[in-house]
């Protein structure tokens, strides 16, 4: 039954109620006393009588003092969903969640996420290949790890060197007559090869002048020979002497044993420019005279060696440059006097020379210039008056050095002979007695000592009682030539009976 009735109070136990209203009807039925009350007009009030939800309606009433009322209905709000929040993550083989929930009443809608699928990764090397040996490599999934898919590499051949970049640390080397072993560089592909493991080093000709050879020979990994080049020349040379001469010059420089020739180049000016050239095609030949130049000119000199070698010449570094002013006068023409022969004193023998152009003396040290060979031994000795300044040329003369004076130490008489003792000379090959009856020597004898240790002799089978006359002299033989010294002073004995 709808309660669209009110009271607004209870008097004398009797219900007011208004009239024709379910609150007449309701005494009436119940024998209520009841009283008719004015009629009004209704004032309401609404309060929610049941708060609508997500999925329900709610309920509102409106309610008069005077106890009438009435609903009216709240329409469901419907759900509040969020975003999707992942709620299981998918993988490479299952699927995900995600889900949304109702911020008023925490309701929830969930949707499947599907699963990804595998990412395939590049190849992976597991074991690089070698030579002769196979190697391994695969591809994983770059998310969860699992490998999708292996292959085999195959198996390396052995590298051949010859494809190799080889560089050579000198290319150029100058000859001392010892080994040349520059080091090498080698590449293949940008990647350096190690000397040892990867490939060895040797060498060819490396020692002597020419073309040498370093011979690159794989190892390990690498076969095959590879070969590079390197050059060495003659050494530089050095002028060792250089002497004017009447309208030229003498040059002398350092034998090289290494040579198969030489050059001598000249000019009358630093930069050798129009210089002229002398070729010495000897390589024992370590000296020269250029001639036929202009008289009192100045030129500037350097020598080089060269060495044939199969066919190329070789060339070494020039010597340091030297000048020489030609002279204007020939001192060749000139007289030597002062030079005579000497005896040996184990000293270097010296001469008292003077040197003439006509009437003029000419001056020792201005010039000319005096140098000795072979002059302390005995034997030939030489004496070299070179020109100088304006003087050129060069006279050359010789002298004997012989053994030095005899000495008889002791003479001493014996039966029909007599003994002898002289000085013993170092210088000495041998020695020669003579002797004879008369001062003067003639028809003497002689006797010959061949061992130059032996300084006594006993001379016998003579006449008693007769006097000779007994003198000692040294002798030595310098290639094959006796040089003979002085007669010592003769001294005498009477043998005895």
């Amino acid at each position: 039954m709808e309660e669209n009735y009110c009271h607004r109070y209870i008097d004398n136990f009797k219900l007011g109620v208004y009239a024709g209203t379910a609150g007449e009807e309701y005494a009436k039925t119940f024998n209520i006393p009841y009283e008719i009350i004015s009629e009004h007009t209704h004032s309401y009030t609404s309060k929610v009588t049941k708060p609508a939800t997500c999925t329900e309606n709610g309920v509102r009433t409106y309610t008069c003092e005077c106890g009438d009322s009435y609903t009216e209905t709240i329409p469901a709000t419907g759900h509040n969903y969020g975003d999707f929040v992942v709620t299981k993550s998918a993988t490479c083989t299952e699927d995900g969640v995600k889900t949304k929930t109702c911020a008023n009443c925490n309701d929830k809608i969930t949707e499947s996420i599907p699963k990804t699928g595998h990412t395939s990764s590049d190849w992976i090397i597991d074991k690089n290949a070698a030579i002769n040996v196979k190697g391994s490599k695969h591809k994983e999934c770059t998310v969860c790890k699992k490998v999708l898919e292996t292959a085999e590499i195959p198996a390396l051949s052995m590298i051949n060197i010859q494809s190799a970049n080889v560089s050579v640390s000198t290319n150029s080397y100058v000859f001392d007559n010892t080994a040349k072993k520059p080091s090498v560089t080698v590449k293949i592909g940008g990647k350096a090869l190690k000397n040892g493991s990867d490939y060895t080093v040797s060498y060819l000709n490396n020692t002597k002048v020419g073309t040498a050879t370093v011979r690159i020979t794989g190892k390990g990994d690498y076969t095959g020979t590879i070969t590079r080049n390197f050059t060495i020349n003659p050494a530089k040379q050095q002028i060792q002497k250089l002497e004017t001469r009447y309208k030229g010059f003498f040059v002398d420089w350092a034998q090289k044993g290494s040579a198969t020739g030489y050059e001598v180049q000249y000019a009358t000016n630093s930069n050798f420019t129009g210089a002229k050239r002398a070729t010495i095609t000897n390589n024992k030949t370590d000296k020269t005279t250029v001639s036929k130049l202009s008289a009192n000119k100045t030129y500037y000199v350097r020598v080089r060696s060269y060495t044939n070698r199969n066919g190329k010449v070789y060339y070494g570094a020039w010597s340091d440059v030297k000048s020489i002013k030609t002279a204007n006068n020939d001192i060749t023409k000139a007289t030597v006097s002062g030079i005579s022969t000497k005896a040996f004193t184990g000293k270097a023998i010296t001469q008292n020379v003077t040197v003439k152009v006509g009437n003029t003396v000419l001056k020792n040290g201005t010039d000319y210039t005096v140098s000795y060979s072979n002059n302390k031994k005995v034997g030939k000795a030489t004496v070299k008056i070179t020109g100088k300044d304006k003087y050129g040329g060069v006279i050359t003369k010789t002298f004997k050095i012989n053994p030095a004076k005899q000495e008889i130490q002791k003479l001493t008489a014996k039966s029909k002979a007599f003994f002898v003792d002289w000085a013993q000379k170092g210088s000495a090959t041998g020695y020669e007695i003579q002797y004879a009856t008369n001062s003067k020597f003639t028809s003497a004898k002689k006797v010959t000592i061949t061992n130059k240790n032996t300084d006594t002799k006993t001379i016998s089978k003579l006449s008693g009682k007769k006097k000779y006359y007994v003198r000692v002299r040294s002798y030595t033989t310098v290639k094959g030539t006796k040089y003979y010294g002085a007669w010592s002073a003769s001294k005498s004995v009477t043998t005895k009976k």
